[in-house]
């Protein structure tokens, strides 16, 4: 009987601890639990993926995108087939591209340029008109490169046009008959205007110079050199 007792009370013992504890335990999910951790790295994760997404719609070119196109085009496209007049010229004119989706071979971008910088190496012909700031309706159609650098290039006092749509809406009527290499740097072609946009993007005190060279309509047609 003393045996049965002593197991009976040890039992008892043990249960009421049990009990006791878990209250404890209960306290302890709560307070260090899932909703104040969850609410913080909810909090970060949408801060970041929504800095993410801005930066990847609103980008433009800067860094090491810009290098590696301007090293690409300046190195595979060279003499007839050349699409910057320097390395300067390049660099500030893909300052103002759009990103664009990587390894994409179409569409006005800095992608679609690096794709056909490099593949240019091989077939300088077919892909250095793509690479350049043309784009030769691969890499954007003729306007498209030619207003992104302008709107880029040409603002403040250097302005030529006040928006992007009101550039596009002028260069629709510019003649676009001259395929565009860096040689076009003279006559009526929006070629010519291309150029004259790139030179005025290479740096500020090029601007003043140039900028008036890329307007579809000449302000003083006496030092207009696209006509």
């Amino acid at each position: 009987m003393k045996m049965t007792f002593r197991f009976s009370f040890l039992g008892g013992a043990l249960a009421v601890g049990a009990l006791l504890a878990l209250p404890g335990c209960g306290d302890d999910t709560e307070g260090g639990g899932g909703s104040g951790t969850t609410s913080t790295t909810t909090g970060s994760t949408t801060g970041s993926t929504t800095g993410t997404t801005t930066t990847t719609t609103t980008a433009t070119g800067t860094g090491a995108g810009c290098d590696a196109y301007c090293t690409d085009i300046l190195a595979n496209c060279q003499d007839a087939n050349a699409q910057y007049p320097d390395m300067a010229a390049c660099l500030g004119s893909c300052a103002g591209m759009p990103d664009g989706a990587p390894g994409a071979t179409d569409g006005n971008s800095i992608a679609c340029r690096t794709y056909h910088a490099g593949a240019a190496e091989m077939d300088p012909l077919l892909h250095c008109g793509h690479a350049g700031p043309s784009g030769a309706d691969t890499c954007g159609v003729s306007c498209e490169g030619y207003c992104t650098i302008v709107q880029h290039a040409c603002t403040g006092a250097n302005a030529v046009y006040a928006t992007e749509m009101e550039c596009m809406t002028a260069c629709e009527v510019v003649t676009d008959d001259v395929p565009y290499t860096s040689a076009a740097n003279a006559g009526d072609s929006l070629s010519c205007r291309i150029y004259h946009a790139t030179v005025a993007a290479s740096s500020p005190d090029m601007a003043p110079l140039h900028c008036p060279h890329v307007a579809a309509v000449a302000a003083d047609p006496q030092n207009f050199p696209c006509q």
